[in-house]
């Protein structure tokens, strides 16, 4: 009977979820048919302000009906002011679904918002959108990788009220990962700045501080600073965290064994987070809730919290959000990657083309003066034979005659040689050697050669080297090791075998000595083994 009425409730549950969101989705819907007739007559600019208006008073289905808005509007890249507004548009749009619990979305947004940034230069906008992907890290304990998001855009601030930001969640992450004295540094810092700037983030900083003293088991300051951190969130209107410090005061209540006060502000918290979509907040409610209800002795009920809160976590914190919102941050980071080791070689090249050419004008220029000292050399001499006896002027000329002889004859040239192949059978040969190249238990044999090349091919050296020459305009040597270093590449660019050496890599592709392979993968990648390697390693690391 027990079992039958927790499926029972169970069922109720998802059916009351399914239902709201439906009518959610329906009221949205409705609500952006709505703006979109009231937005007909507004500027990009009137859409911006408009979509940040509905954000500050809370009111998120009409902001983000005004953000899509703008998202989505005909923006010209070379107005850098409506760029500008298109990457705020985003990271407010990732700001809202972060607080209704969409992490997927919150974190898509935040992405593109940082591709635009890179793209377009926007270093002021950067850190803000760090920080808010180091808070969905946060809150999916991923504490490290919070962290590094953090210290990331404190590099990049430059205002004052940034850095209170970044040092508040510092010392969130500090806190969380166990470290109380660097927290408490950390959040000593930003409320000292906080206070010079108009309370900046006050409600966030002294909430912090009631956590500190929460884990100090120092209860009386945990109390004041919860209720200060509450006011602080009422009077600037931050809704969620108004419904965040509620649940918080009635963990701590529950914690000093007063359940009445505990039921209280855990249910004021839980009418709020219910209005508004706070499912975060809401899972956290139910989780106290189970554990009122067992200290209770009430099981039943508190085991039903207990459903309604892995529910609500698993909706939010699933396996399949994570992995989503992973896969996206490495294809992010590996594309980076991959632009910063292209740019480098780009580089690199123009360096090596600048230098090519200088020295190809250094060459025309020593060329250009040789052939004007040779024609004042021989105007000089002209003249000179003009003073001349006839009889000299008769040896002198035929002492021309018989230099300008030795000039015109032509240079003794090599005799070229043609291959007996057609050019038919030359591209068949080369066809099967790009066959055979793919295989790289035949290309990383380290004695394979062109003789054993040829043996596979059922030939002979010269036809299969007059081939490669000739259809793919490369010899043998270069096209090897151009698979070679891409087998290199492959192996070194998988996460799972980064515990490679290079020199093991270098063997296992065919090198004998590994200064080799590193000189012809510099040469043909233009970056050495070890920056590549370094590179990958930064990504899976990150």
């Amino acid at each position: 009977m027990y079992m039958k009425n927790l499926f029972i409730a169970v069922f109720a549950f998802f059916l009351l979820a399914f239902t709201a969101k439906s009518q959610c989705i329906a009221a949205v819907s409705f609500l952006h048919s709505d703006v979109e007739f009231e937005s007909r007559s507004l500027s990009l600019q009137q859409l911006f302000d408009t979509a940040n208006h509905y954000f500050y008073v809370n009111d998120y289905n009409r902001a983000l009906a005004y953000f899509d808005l703008v998202i989505n509007a005909p923006i010209r890249a070379t107005n850098l002011m409506q760029i500008e507004m298109l990457v705020e548009a985003l990271n407010r749009s990732a700001t809202i679904f972060r607080r209704t619990s969409d992490f997927r979305n919150a974190h898509d947004f935040l992405i593109e918002a940082l591709r635009l940034c890179e793209a377009f230069n926007l270093t002021s906008l950067q850190p803000s959108i760090l920080i808010n992907i180091g808070n969905i890290h946060y809150y999916f304990s991923k504490f490290e990788e919070a962290k590094f998001y953090y210290e990331t855009a404190a590099v990049l601030i430059q205002d004052s009220i940034g850095i209170v930001r970044v040092l508040n969640n510092l010392g969130a992450t500090e806190l969380r990962l166990g470290n109380l004295e660097t927290a408490h540094y950390l959040l000593s810092r930003a409320l000292q700045i906080s206070k010079r700037h108009n309370d900046a983030f006050l409600h966030n900083i002294k909430s912090n501080f009631a956590l500190y003293h929460r884990k100090s088991q120092d209860y009386n300051l945990a109390f004041y600073y919860h209720w200060l951190s509450l006011d602080e969130a009422r009077r600037s209107n931050r809704i969620e965290k108004e419904a965040m410090f509620l649940s918080y005061l009635g963990e701590l209540f529950f914690e000093v064994g007063k359940t009445d006060s505990a039921l209280l502000y855990v249910d004021l918290s839980k009418q709020i987070a219910e209005k508004h979509g706070f499912l975060k907040i809401l899972a956290n409610n139910y989780w106290v809730l189970s554990k009122i209800k067992r200290f209770q002795g009430r099981h039943r009920e508190a085991l039903e919290h207990f459903e309604k809160h892995a529910n609500i976590r698993d909706s939010i914190f699933g396996s399949t959000v994570l992995s989503d919102i992973n896969q996206l941050q490495r294809s992010f980071e590996l594309s980076r990657k991959n632009r910063q080791i292209e740019q480098l070689i780009i580089e690199q090249k123009v360096k090596e083309n600048t230098i090519r050419y200088q020295k190809i004008i250094q060459y025309i220029s020593l060329l250009v003066l040789l052939f004007v000292s040779v024609v004042l050399v021989f105007i000089f001499f002209q003249n000179k034979r003009l003073n001349v006896a006839y009889k000299v002027l008769f040896e002198k000329n035929i002492e021309l005659v018989e230099f300008q002889k030795n000039a015109l004859k032509p240079s003794p040239q090599k005799k070229i040689t043609r291959s007996v192949l057609t050019q038919d059978a030359q591209d068949d040969i080369a066809d099967k050697v790009l066959i055979l190249m793919k295989d790289t238990s035949i290309i990383c044999d380290p004695e394979f050669s062109i003789d054993k090349l040829a043996d596979l091919l059922n030939s002979n050296q010269k036809y299969v080297s007059e081939a490669i020459n000739n259809s793919l305009k490369k010899n043998f040597r270069s096209l090897l090791s151009t698979y070679r270093v891409q087998e290199a590449q492959r192996l070194l660019a998988d996460l799972d075998t980064t515990k490679y050496t290079i020199d093991s890599v270098a063997f296992k592709v065919g090198y004998k000595s590994p200064n080799s392979f590193r000189n012809t993968f510099k040469e043909i990648t233009g970056v050495s083994p070890g920056f590549y390697l370094k590179s990958i390693k930064n990504l899976s690391n990150s």
